[in-house]
């Protein structure tokens, strides 16, 4: 009889401090971790696949755009096209254009109308300066990408600057990457002037 009581008064007691060290661990375990340098894992989130290479390929004949680059099979990106690649991207496959130059910044000719006439769909996302680049925009940049239905994808701004820091946004904000390295992904895909001010940004934050 004393073996079974003390046995009732021993249960509780393991269980009350088996609780206590998961509420210790489970305080210290918040996100008080820096951001990783290491790449995005694949195998983990198919989505992370859209991270460029260290030599992106150049785009097909036709879609040599101005900062171009094929940063994935059917990704590819740089500055502004013009009327006659996006014809030739129209007839290449491509069933999405992504614009990341704001109204009014080109007036060259009417890009909306043009892609949406040839049958492609067009996405916006303004971009017109470091304030811009944001985890929001990183979004819509992971959103458009993941679809599978808008690949083949044309993405560009002027010059392929915008466009990098959008996967370096996307790589900093969404996928928890330093900023060095968050950067160097960026400059993969076309980073230039926007890498000093977004560097002072994430660096001091």
């Amino acid at each position: 009889m004393r073996r079974s009581a003390s046995r009732l008064v021993l249960l509780p007691g393991l269980a009350i401090g088996a609780l206590l060290v998961l509420l210790i661990s489970g305080c210290g375990s918040e996100s008080s971790e820096p951001k990783s340098d290491a790449a995005p894992d694949a195998s983990t989130d198919s989505a992370h696949a859209f991270t460029p290479e260290a030599n992106p390929a150049s785009p097909p004949e036709g879609l040599d755009l101005p900062n171009g680059r094929q940063l994935f099979e059917d990704v590819i990106t740089g500055g502004q096209p013009t009327e006659a690649q996006l014809r030739a991207a129209h007839e290449q496959g491509i069933r999405t254009v992504v614009n990341l130059r704001p109204d009014g910044e080109f007036d060259g000719f009417d890009e909306r109308a043009l892609v949406e006439e040839l049958g492609m769909q067009y996405i916006h996302i303004p971009i017109s300066d470091p304030d811009d680049v944001t985890e929001e925009a990183a979004i819509a940049l992971n959103d458009a990408l993941a679809d599978s239905t808008n690949r083949p994808l044309l993405m560009h701004c002027s010059s392929g600057n915008r466009v990098g820091s959008l996967f370096a946004a996307r790589a900093y904000f969404l996928h928890d990457i330093a900023p060095e390295r968050a950067l160097d992904i960026g400059m993969r895909a076309g980073l230039t002037q926007l890498e000093a001010p977004l560097r002072t940004r994430w660096t001091s934050e």
